[in-house]
């Protein structure tokens, strides 16, 4: 009996919150449906990989907010566009919590005005068992201007 509680209470502590071996492959999965539905545009298909209590730091400095999706909608509606060039990225999996950081070149067209570009870096953090389910979501994102990095 001894025997079995050992081997129950390894296996408990090596399995609770385990990094499995294909995690890092679906994070992979999510970080690439986002970044091509973001050079679709398609706020719907981005909005799915995403936390319903998602927060973010976005590129042009504002405070921490909740991510209204509907403003997103309507600034497309309204003419907004944006293309992105992806840079390295790097993946860590902590149990059900996985840190994405990257590098990317963008260019935005808002509603009425010409082009922007810039450079920055990101950090994307995603959960697993967020929102009832087993999947990958982005429950924080902070983007911050600063260099490029290109993909390996």
């Amino acid at each position: 009996m001894k025997s079995f509680l050992s081997f129950v209470a390894f296996f408990l502590t090596f399995s609770l919150g385990a990094v499995h071996a294909d995690d890092k492959s679906d994070v992979q999965a999510v970080i690439d449906a986002i970044h091509a539905a973001s050079n679709e545009n398609n706020i719907d298909k981005i909005e799915q990989h995403h936390s319903s209590e998602a927060t973010e730091f976005n590129w042009w400095g504002g405070p921490l907010r909740k991510r209204d999706w509907e403003e997103s909608r309507d600034w497309v509606k309204d003419g907004g566009k944006w293309k992105v060039e992806r840079g390295k990225i790097e993946i860590e999996i902590h149990g059900t919590t996985a840190i994405v950081t990257g590098y990317e070149k963008f260019e935005v067209l808002p509603p009425d005005e010409g082009w922007r570009e810039g450079l920055g870096r990101y950090t994307w953090v995603l959960c697993s068992g967020k929102d009832g389910d087993r999947a990958w979501k982005v429950v924080h994102k902070h983007n911050s201007r600063g260099t490029f990095v290109p993909a390996d």
